[in-house]
């Protein structure tokens, strides 16, 4: 593979897809508060958890030391996307990095408000329900925000920047 580098190992994608798989199958197949929601649910947070740790041991671009995290690098970022001069990250650029976070931080919220509303405590407590459903609105809205940038970066470069969590690689700028 001279022409393409390898950016996410395979055990990154398996996660990155069953996460997916999950959260479509949660947001907009089961049925909301059935058990296979629930255990759908406890599934995705366990992945979710997975990614986290593999985030910290993991080799290349999967390891969150290699994301660029910082507050400088993200307005750097978004200045030269404003400017048409995008520049390009091996891995997660800034915006994605802050969007990946957000919609693993979601994914935990959604399952401790589940979990709540299946609590005594809490049976049938709508600002429950209520705030179960707003972090699924967002997540949803996160989620746009991941497929917008994937596209949008697939423009900028003129790469398939889809294909990376399919086979692992990332083609070079055209």
């Amino acid at each position: 593979m001279t022409s393409q580098s390898i950016v996410w190992d395979k055990f990154t994608r398996f996660v990155h897809w069953t996460i997916a798989t999950c959260v479509v199958l949660n947001l907009y197949i089961v049925e909301e508060g059935d058990p296979p929601h629930e255990w759908i649910g406890y599934a995705a947070v366990a992945f979710v958890f997975i990614r986290s740790i593999w985030g910290i041991f993991a080799n290349g671009h999967a390891n969150f030391r290699q994301w660029p995290l910082t507050f400088s690098e993200l307005q750097t970022f978004v200045k030269n996307e404003i400017q048409r001069k995008p520049k390009p990250y091996p891995g997660h650029n800034p915006a994605a990095s802050y969007t990946y976070i957000a919609i693993w931080s979601l994914i935990a919220a959604l399952a401790i408000s589940g979990f709540m509303m299946g609590l005594d405590a809490f049976w049938g407590e709508e600002w429950l329900e209520n705030v179960h459903n707003a972090f699924s609105i967002i997540l949803q809205i996160c989620i746009l925000a991941h497929l917008l940038g994937i596209a949008v970066d697939s423009y900028h470069f003129k790469r398939k920047t889809w294909m990376g969590m399919i086979t692992g690689t990332r083609p070079p700028r055209a």
